[in-house]
């Protein structure tokens, strides 16, 4: 009786200390509330381990789990070593794993959460973790994995410094942790909400009461844009009170300096945009693969034409949202929308990583024909009805081949503003400026050699002959033929391909039949058609040496 009132008493003032500990040598680093299961007994367990460089005894250690109180009894903890903790007559079932401790009277851990605290002879928290289903990434916790502890030398127990365990019994008793880490430490996750022009909200993803010295911490303005008058420290947030008001459609940059949350100092930029609203084509369709490869993956591309950032999380393409997240598109950017960015770039390798985001989903895009619309919640930013037969007419196969619009300015349903991407350019063009994209310029048609000599000798000197080209017809078509001076074929370089409205065509020095082919004077003959009737050919002289 004695026993459990001292432990009552000791439990109560471990409660008024609080966690204020610098660093715990003895630290809670496993949790297992799961009982099912054929690769580990059927019961739960804790394990601690201890983090000094020095043995350490544990008589008289308790053990609390939410208001239960459980003594250690007479047992020693070297350094770098392990003891789990299970319930009364299971030793024997865990011997094998180690150094194990039965506690008298402890049965079971809840699924749903529990606090679970470790305290020393004098009754001082040592650790403590509160953890909850919702650590679980399973969808049925009374059959997921073990909790494991990432960093044991993080001051803080908090949700990012544990995860399921990712060893092939469920977890790691007795042994280091399956996703044992000493140098991870967990990221600051900050959301900044624009409460007023003169009041910005924060919020950093880790409990507030953890963060120490907020008083010390720095707020500043990038480019002295604004100032931070008052910071304010509330229950779930800080509030920070502006010198003046934040201007629509001005990014700002917030730098967040020496703001410590256990004993670890972070430093971050936050990037704050208050909106104005977004109108109708501020954003365009610019590309859609509706009919891709097979194991490809289908894209939208969209074009920021406004002038202005606009928040990407307040748009959605048709019924699903874009970014779940904050995500600033500036004017003159891509934004490329998928499901996969690796099945995009199996087939499209310059396609640009940095400006792809991966959707859980698109909406369904039909080989025949469909429309693609974007969107807020209030009204529509731009749509496309496309078909199958707004390809060019010359193609036999468009599959895997996109559709590009052909100015920014161009009505998008008007007739010709959507064309095929050109073959020559890939059949796609994701995440860069279109191969079909037609600037206000002079009508005209160029074809030139970049030089007028090659030597394909592998010095990286004109090892290749390069044909330039910048077309002002819709659709162009090229094909491009090497004679050599008796006016025989070398090689039938290009024939029958899209060609896009500028590119280049390398031509190596070998013949159809991959043999290089002897120095002397040659021809570069090109025809450039398109669907209107347009017909131009080109014939250039240059001269191959080998030496």
């Amino acid at each position: 009786m004695l026993k459990k009132i001292q432990c009552i008493l000791l439990f109560t003032f471990a409660f008024l200390s609080g966690y204020k500990t610098a660093w715990a040598q003895i630290v809670l680093t496993e949790i297992r509330t799961n009982t099912i299961g054929a690769d580990l007994p059927p019961y739960p367990y804790i394990e601690i381990y201890n983090n000094g460089n020095a043995s350490l005894n544990l008589t008289g250690y308790k053990l609390h789990i939410d208001s239960a109180c459980y003594l250690f009894p007479n047992r020693r903890l070297a350094p770098k070593q392990f003891m789990l903790l299970v319930p009364a007559g299971t030793e024997a079932e865990f011997r094998h794993f180690g150094n194990v401790v039965s506690l008298l009277g402890w049965r079971s851990l809840s699924h749903k959460g529990a606090v679970v605290q470790l305290l020393d002879q004098t009754g001082m928290m040592i650790d403590k973790v509160a953890y909850s289903d919702r650590w679980y990434e399973g969808e049925q916790v009374n059959k997921a994995p073990s909790l494991e502890r990432i960093n044991p030398g993080y001051k803080c127990n908090v949700q990012p410094n544990w995860k399921e365990s990712s060893a092939p019994l469920g977890g790691t008793p007795g042994f280091r942790n399956s996703v044992w880490n000493e140098s991870y430490v967990p990221a600051l996750l900050p959301q900044v909400e624009i409460r007023d022009p003169l009041t910005l909200w924060l919020t950093v993803g880790l409990p507030l009461h953890l963060a120490e010295n907020l008083s010390g911490a720095s707020f500043s303005f990038v480019d002295d844009l604004n100032t931070v008058k008052e910071v304010v420290q509330e229950d779930e947030g800080i509030r920070l009170l502006l010198e003046k008001s934040l201007e629509e459609d001005l990014v700002y940059e917030l730098n967040m300096t020496a703001l410590y949350f256990c004993a670890i100092s972070y430093h971050t930029k936050l990037v704050i945009l208050r909106s104005s609203d977004v109108m109708e084509q501020d954003i365009v369709i610019n590309e859609v693969l509706f009919n891709p490869k097979d194991n490809g993956a289908a894209f939208v591309e969209i074009y920021n034409r406004s002038g202005k950032p606009i928040d990407l999380s307040t748009c959605l393409l048709g019924g699903y949202p874009i970014s779940l997240e904050r995500h600033l598109l500036l004017s003159g950017e891509f934004r490329v929308l998928t499901t996969s960015f690796e099945n995009v770039a199996r087939y499209y390798p310059a396609a640009v990583h940095d400006v792809f985001i991966e959707m859980l989903r698109l909406p369904r895009m039909a080989n025949a024909g469909g429309e693609v619309v974007l969107k807020t919640t209030r009204k529509t930013i731009d749509s496309l009805v496309y078909t199958r037969e707004m390809h060019q007419p010359f193609l036999r196969n468009v599959k895997g081949i996109s559709l590009e619009r052909r100015g920014y300015d161009l009505a998008t349903n008007a007739p010709g503003s959507f064309t095929s991407a050109a073959v020559l350019a890939g059949g796609a063009t994701p995440g860069y400026e279109n191969s079909s994209f037609v600037e206000k310029k002079e009508e005209k048609n160029n074809l030139f050699l970049r030089s007028q000599t090659m030597s394909p000798n592998g010095d990286g000197v004109e090892d290749f002959l390069t044909v330039v080209y910048d077309f002002s017809i819709v659709d162009p078509m090229l094909n491009v033929t090497i004679f050599d001076d008796k006016g025989r074929i070398v090689n039938r370089l290009i024939r029958n391909k899209s060609a896009g409205q500028r590119g280049e065509i390398r031509w190596d020095g070998k013949d159809d039949n991959g043999q290089d082919v002897k120095g002397g004077f040659y021809i570069c003959h090109a025809e450039l058609y398109g669907s209107l009737g347009h017909f131009q050919s080109f014939k250039l002289t240059f001269v191959l040496i080998r030496t």
